[in-house]
Order: structure tokens, then C-alpha cells, then sequence
């Protein structure tokens, strides 16, 4: 699954670009990447977490964890 939509944005960019987690709880409601939300739930996505990954000060990217569920991730 892709980062981002054609827009450049999503959770993934974000906590890359944030170093911050990025939690989506579900797909179809989200405000923030209304493009994005609509192209992975069409895949069968409803939940989301994407993490920076930062390895001994380098940003080496993103990791996404997908859920076929609505709000499944928690703290």
C-alpha cells in the first residue's frame, strides 16, 4: 500500500515528516486525508498506525500497521 495518495499526503508522510505516530481510526471518517482514506478502505482498510522510523538519528522512513477493523489500534 502506498504512503501517500496523488495529493503527497497521508498518516505514513506525516509520521515520517512529524517523527510522530499517526493513528487512523477509521478510514472512512477521517478528516485529514480524505483522498487517501477513500482509495485504502476501497481495499478493504478501516484502521491505521504509522510510526517514524528513525535509526541512530536517520529517517529511514515509515512502518504502517493496517486493520481490516475499525478503531483497532489503542494506547
Amino acid at each position: 500500500m502506498r504512503c501517500s495518495s496523488s495529493s503527497g499526503s497521508g498518516p505514513c508522510l506525516r509520521a515520517r515528516d512529524t517523527v510522530s505516530p499517526q493513528y487512523v481510526s477509521d478510514t472512512t471518517t477521517d478528516p485529514r486525508w480524505l483522498e487517501w482514506g477513500r482509495t485504502v478502505a476501497e481495499a478493504g482498510i478501516r484502521s491505521v498506525l504509522s510510526v517514524a522510523l528513525v535509526i541512530e538519528g536517520q529517517d529511514i522512513g515509515a512502518l504502517q500497521v493496517y486493520a481490516t477493523e475499525p478503531e483497532v489500534f489503542t494506547e
